[in-house]
């Protein structure tokens, strides 16, 4: 739902619509962490702190490398552009994860 919803931002140029699909990623966003944690966190049995802490370190670091990669294709092509980049990254991860 966030990866579509981005892809839309990207595409469409409506102030209103933009409201309405960055709301709806801001919480397909916040279900895929949740789902993510859970699996995480149901998959670790031994060294569980340590494995939560390195996905976490894994989160961070790539929250910013992806900030700044973003804000560089942004820069070359226009934020809608990164807008869709970033939804279509976003919904091959998820295919990805589902599939593995």
């Amino acid at each position: 739902l966030g990866s579509i919803a981005l892809i839309l931002i990207g595409i469409l140029n409506v102030i209103w619509l933009f409201v309405v699909l960055f709301i709806l990623q801001v919480v397909g966003l916040a279900n895929f962490d949740i789902q993510r944690q859970t699996e995480i966190n149901s998959a670790v049995n031994k060294n569980r702190a340590t494995s939560l802490s390195a996905f976490s370190l894994i989160g961070s670091v790539s929250g910013v490398w992806g900030t700044l990669l973003f804000g560089i294709v942004a820069d070359k092509y226009g934020i809608p552009t990164s807008y869709s980049v970033s939804g279509i990254l976003m919904l091959l991860s998820v295919l990805i994860l589902y599939l593995c």
